[in-house]
């Protein structure tokens, strides 16, 4: 059985809640993790990028800074 909620009623919910737990459903929601193994395109994708790393083909940037 569904039940049907009116997404103001949610929205009114997560508003009330605090920073710290609307953080934690956030990253429930919004973020996922692969743990499957790297593919060999990904792999050979990796080694591209050290190999550029090692030849100095990087952008220097002062992000943070």
């Amino acid at each position: 059985m569904k039940a049907m909620v009116e997404i103001e009623k949610i929205v009114d919910l997560l508003n009330s809640l605090d920073k710290k737990t609307k953080q934690k459903i956030l990253e429930k929601m919004l973020i996922s993790y692969d743990e499957s193994p790297l593919s060999l395109e990904e792999k050979n994708l990796i080694k591209e990028a050290n190999d550029d790393y090692k030849k100095g083909n990087v952008i220097r940037c002062k992000i943070g800074k």
